[in-house]
C-alpha cells in the first residue's frame, strides 16, 4: 500500500481504534474523546470524516467500527508505528517514549518499501518497545511470524 493521504488526526483515531480492539476495549465515542481529552462532538467529527472516506461504519448510538479499507489502513499504520518505534529504539539508541513519539509523527505517512527494508534490517522483530506484536508485511501483504521463514 502506497503512503497514506489522511491527517494526523484521522490516522491517530485510526490507531487508537484499532489498539483499543486489540486490548479488547470498545473504541467508543466517549472513550475516544476521553483518551484524546477531546469533546464528543470532536470525535464525532473525526469518525465522520472517516467514515466518508470509507474506514469507518457508524450507527447511531452504536461503536463505531472499523471497515474492511479502515482495517487495512489501521493495520498498515499500526505496522509502520512499531517498526518505526523499533528502529529508532535498536538503531539509533533512542529510548522507549521519544521513539514512539517520532514514530507516531510519520507512521501513517511512511512508504511501505521503506517499512519493509526496516523489517529486514531488523529481522523482522516479533515485538516493539511496548512489548506489542508486530505483525510483518512482505510483499503488501501482512504475514504471520511463521511465514517469514524460508
Amino acid at each position: 500500500m502506497p503512503k497514506s493521504d489522511l491527517s494526523g488526526i484521522e490516522a491517530s483515531y485510526l490507531k487508537e481504534a484499532y489498539r483499543l480492539r486489540e486490548s479488547g476495549r470498545l473504541p467508543s465515542v466517549s472513550v475516544l474523546a476521553h483518551g484524546f481529552r477531546v469533546t464528543m462532538p470532536s470525535v464525532i467529527d473525526v469518525l465522520q470524516k472517516l467514515e466518508r472516506r470509507g474506514l469507518v461504519h457508524r450507527t447511531p448510538w452504536k461503536v463505531p467500527t472499523l471497515t474492511k479499507k479502515g482495517l487495512a489502513e489501521a493495520r498498515r499504520i499500526i505496522h509502520s508505528h512499531r517498526v518505526l518505534e523499533v528502529y529508532y529504539g535498536e538503531a539509533l539508541g533512542l529510548d522507549e517514549t521519544y521513539a514512539c513519539a517520532e514514530a507516531a509523527k510519520i507512521d501513517y505517512l511512511i512508504g511501505t518499501k521503506a517499512v519493509e527494508r526496516m523489517c529486514d534490517t531488523l529481522h523482522h522483530p516479533a515485538r516493539c518497545l511496548h512489548g506489542f506484536t508486530i505483525e510483518h508485511v512482505k510483499n503488501g501483504r501482512m504475514l504471520k511470524p511463521a511465514a517469514l521463514e524460508g
